[in-house]
């Protein structure tokens, strides 16, 4: 087997000593997409260097029973304080109070934005209505009552064999490149739903969703089902029997059961520890009090951060990060909802800009601070 190259970081100083080594990461034997970033930090440390009897010395390294390249060796002094490192983490990334560099995309903005325009989900006045080609059946939206008053809901379970084909609903509030959308869903099945976004064409557009079911399977783009994903549609028709070479929709950013990819993470960088290192589903609520999940997505700047949490880890949050969309050729767009062979009740749709004279700029508009680092209200 052959195992990928390590970073590993020892620091001492002030008689404290930690030992860091980065992953591991997830490989899988597919052709695309195989890799799931690693997440996490093995570390370990001690406090008590000096009742070691350590008094520094010369440094270097070791290796037991084992073969090994080392490359790129750095050593720094931090036994000055007065000239220590202005910054770590290349620039690139946070150096947190964990000691390890984190990365967020739209860090400083959180749930619960002041002022955001709140849609009228009582009518079906407020979007538009599409379906996407190819599907098994026409969507059929309409604003019912299931036992929580009138709400825009999607009746039907219009597919088609692929991830990305179903039902969109287009915000007519206009297009939004910079913004945050936070909407409310009561699910009553177990497949896609998620956003629309940047939506230009029904050839030029970006989708978001989680899902549960394992169908269908395999995803051309071979991140399959339980996923949550964020998707760049591609030129090429939505048609049966694609391959990685010529799918319409291209996985950009994931989660799925195997780990999280997060496109453009800074190198030797971890999300923080609130964001889920896997995938965990979403809550299936079908019309019962407080069984309603929460979806959230932030782009500003061509960063791209989306999450929900999970009925299953609800301390958590299940993420997928993109640090530079404009990889993708995003230039804003519609902004919406969206699903596949699901059937589910939207009970909130909101939606701000982040950028310009109206850009909102405070969040957390149920309680709580917006922690910069994390972009998670505390």
């Amino acid at each position: 087997q052959v195992w990928p190259d390590r970073k590993m970081t020892l620091i001492v100083k002030d008689g404290e000593a930690r030992l860091m080594v980065l992953g591991p990461e997830v490989n899988r034997d597919t052709p695309i997409n195989s890799l799931r970033q690693p997440s996490k930090y093995v570390s370990t440390w001690t406090y008590q260097l000096d009742s070691l009897g350590y008094i520094g010395g010369q440094l270097g390294l070791f290796v037991y029973a084992h073969q090994a390249t080392f490359y790129d060796l750095k050593i720094t002094d931090l036994s000055d304080d007065a000239n220590l490192p202005s910054d770590y983490c290349g620039g690139a990334s946070t150096c947190t109070a964990s000691g390890v560099c984190s990365a967020v995309p739209v860090s400083d903005v959180c749930e619960g934005p002041v002022g955001a325009t709140v849609a009228d989900l009582t009518t079906t006045n407020e979007f538009d209505f599409i379906d996407d080609a190819f599907i098994s059946t026409q969507c059929d939206w309409s604003a019912r009552d299931l036992g929580k008053g009138p709400f825009l809901y999607q009746s039907t379970n219009a597919h088609a064999s692929l991830e990305g084909v179903g039902c969109n609903a287009l915000y007519k509030g206009g297009e939004y490149t910079d913004f945050i959308i936070q909407m409310d869903v009561d699910n009553y099945d177990n497949d896609g739903v998620g956003f629309i976004f940047g939506y230009k064409s029904a050839v030029d557009h970006f989708k978001i969703h989680k899902r549960i079911d394992t169908w269908p399977s395999p995803s051309p783009d071979y991140v399959d089902g339980p996923n949550f994903k964020v998707m760049k549609r591609t030129g090429f028709p939505c048609v049966s029997g694609m391959n990685e070479t010529n799918a319409c929709y291209q996985a950009i950013a994931f989660a799925d059961n195997g780990g999280v990819y997060h496109s453009g993470l800074p190198a030797d960088t971890v999300t923080p520890w609130q964001y889920a290192n896997r995938y965990y589903d979403y809550e299936i609520g079908r019309g019962l009090n407080n069984s309603v999940s929460r979806m959230m997505l932030m782009v500003r700047g061509d960063e791209l951060r989306t999450y929900f949490t999970p009925q299953q880890a609800p301390e958590l949050k299940v993420g997928a990060f993109v640090f530079d969309l404009s990889n993708y050729n995003y230039f804003g767009g519609r902004v919406g909802m969206y699903m596949y062979a699901h059937q589910a009740q939207f009970l909130a749709f909101s939606i701000a800009t982040l950028t310009g004279p109206n850009a909102v700029t405070s969040f957390c508009a149920e309680g709580g601070t917006c922690n910069d680092q994390t972009g998670l209200c505390e």
